[in-house]
């Protein structure tokens, strides 16, 4: 599979109703706004979490009852929503997990 990550940004993302984002190598994508996964969907690869990275600068990171996200979230000025489940590790301002949300971590992982 491919080493060097492709790289996509949006101003803001909304995925609705089993909608999925599969990766199949590595992806970063950057947000310039929102992001909210409503009910059914799914982004990322649950075999490989850690092909997915979500850079944050604005905006909320969302998780609707029934969606679910598989990666890396670095949104460190940000507000975390958990409904659904996530899946991997997460830098947030504040982290919300509500009814039913979940929310499993990976072991960090240092380079350098």
């Amino acid at each position: 599979g491919a080493t060097t990550p492709s790289v996509y940004s949006f101003t803001s993302l909304t995925f609705n109703s089993n909608a999925k984002m599969l990766v199949v190598g590595p992806v970063v994508v950057t947000m310039a706004g929102g992001l909210t996964l409503n009910s059914g969907v799914t982004i990322g690869d649950s075999a490989n979490p850690d092909y997915l990275q979500l850079n944050m600068y604005n905006g909320d990171f969302t998780i609707n009852s029934g969606g679910a996200g598989y990666g890396k979230l670095v949104a460190p000025n940000n507000t975390v929503n958990l409904n659904g489940s996530f899946n991997g590790s997460v830098v947030a301002k504040t982290l919300t997990i509500n009814s039913n949300g979940v929310a499993f971590t990976l072991p960090p992982v240092i380079s350098g």
